[in-house]
């Protein structure tokens, strides 16, 4: 059976002092729990730091937003896709211990969740602070396609060098970057058990949950790769109709 990081059974332990964590709605435990609730009764959750789509994927793609407050869990937001700044505030820094990331990414180098990541592992260097990883299993599973983004070419749309497909989860790619960049983060990652890497998402016997508005399916996931570069012309990839990034046109 698959397990992800956040149902791992030593969880509590790898959790000390004041936590932070980076989630978005994808980030929901096997029973379907959301990882703010799970991570509430095992540590001393103090925040939450928003990735683009904000924490609870209310956000529009690009849409910038400052800090506030979750209403379903009351605690403090820290937005890290906020104007002029991505990264962790040292206020921010100097109200945590530990970093959590869980959330489910979709296989893509475009998708800003991983550019955030990287951030992540910047700030924990910076910091000193350790970064726990509850991995998670890649939707589009082991195999790696398209070009490799050219070093110097980096955005938040391509945060590292590796092609759109990746074929890596979200703690594998964590730490090939922290060491081919020499970053330096203290990295803990919270392993999947009983992933078969050589499967996508249909083998996982799950729920999809929409990481974000535009990404409604996992068939969707899977188009995104190649349609999301139509972006980069004057069509449109079907951002706000039913089918992004599966409808296109003029």
């Amino acid at each position: 059976m698959l397990r992800f990081g956040i149902d791992s059974p030593s969880l509590a332990a790898r959790l000390p002092g004041r936590v932070a964590l980076v989630t978005a709605p994808s980030g929901r435990s096997g029973d379907n729990r959301s990882s703010i609730g799970v991570l509430k009764e095992l540590c001393d959750l103090r925040l939450l730091l928003a990735p683009e789509h904000g924490v609870r994927g209310d956000k529009a793609a690009g849409e910038m937003f400052s800090d506030s407050v979750d209403a379903l869990s009351g605690l403090p937001v820290k937005s890290l896709y906020r104007p002029g700044s991505k990264r962790l505030a040292p206020g921010t820094a100097a109200e945590l211990d530990t970093l959590v990331y869980d959330i489910q990414d979709v296989g893509c180098r475009y998708y800003t969740f991983i550019s955030t990541l990287r951030n992540l592992l910047l700030d924990g260097a910076a910091y000193g602070k350790r970064l726990v990883i509850l991995d998670r299993a890649n939707p589009l599973g082991r195999v790696a396609e398209g070009v490799v983004l050219e070093r110097g070419m980096e955005s938040f749309v391509g945060c590292a060098a590796i092609p759109p497909r990746y074929g890596m989860t979200c703690g594998e790619l964590a730490r090939m970057v922290n060491a081919e960049e020499n970053i330096g983060c203290e990295l803990d990652i919270v392993r999947c058990e009983g992933y078969d890497p050589a499967g996508m998402f249909p083998s996982w016997g799950r729920p999809w949950v929409m990481p974000s508005l535009a990404m409604p399916r996992w068939e969707t996931a899977l188009l995104y790769p190649g349609t999301c570069l139509i972006e980069g012309t004057n069509l449109s990839e079907g951002r706000g109709t039913a089918d992004p990034f599966a409808i296109l046109g003029a």
